[in-house]
């Protein structure tokens, strides 16, 4: 996880990365991302996401992907496009902007999961506490396209097992940011 369980919330807004994310955006981008984040009914702001999670829990073969990742493989670099910004249910980890009155609100990280699914976890988990999560235009360069090895199937066995009581789950009505 991230350490949060040794270290107490105490700054107004978190960001966390993977330590492969390079940052593309401007200030302007960033401002808007932190207002955004400062409303009192957002939970998460990220930069790739969907508005629904099935049974398999993989967030990206979900039909309503959102948001956009550059990526970075093999010494070529390329765009991931998932779809609109807007509203989302559930974010990847990639880029995670969240307040301190939202993590306090959804309580611990989920160091049970591991590496993975983390994500899923803290977003989903922050929609079920009423919190509005958001996938927006922050520009990122992405080290790596990601590994789903046996690290990765146990955190997603673990994860369902968790929340198999909330899936299938989607937003209701999406509206976009």
């Amino acid at each position: 996880g991230f350490g949060l369980r040794n270290n107490p919330v105490s700054a107004e807004f978190y960001c966390f990365t993977h330590d492969d994310v390079t940052m593309w955006a401007g200030p302007e981008l960033w401002n808007a991302a932190l207002e955004l984040a400062a409303k009192p009914d957002t939970g998460f702001v990220g930069v790739a996401g969907a508005t629904s999670l099935g049974p398999d829990c993989v967030w990206w073969q979900a039909p309503d992907k959102r948001g956009a990742v550059a990526h970075q493989s093999e010494g070529l670099q390329y765009m991931s496009f998932f779809g609109p910004y807007g509203r989302a249910l559930v974010l990847d980890g990639v880029l995670l902007i969240a307040s301190r009155r939202c993590l306090e609100a959804i309580g611990p990280w989920p160091e049970d999961l591991g590496w993975h699914f983390y994500d899923i976890a803290m977003t989903l988990r922050a929609h079920c506490a009423g919190f509005k999560n958001y996938v927006v235009p922050l520009p990122i360069l992405h080290g790596s396209v990601g590994q789903i090895g046996d690290d990765w199937q146990r955190s997603r066995m673990l994860f369902r097992k968790k929340y198999v009581g909330a899936l299938p789950v989607a937003l209701e009505h999406v509206a976009h940011a």
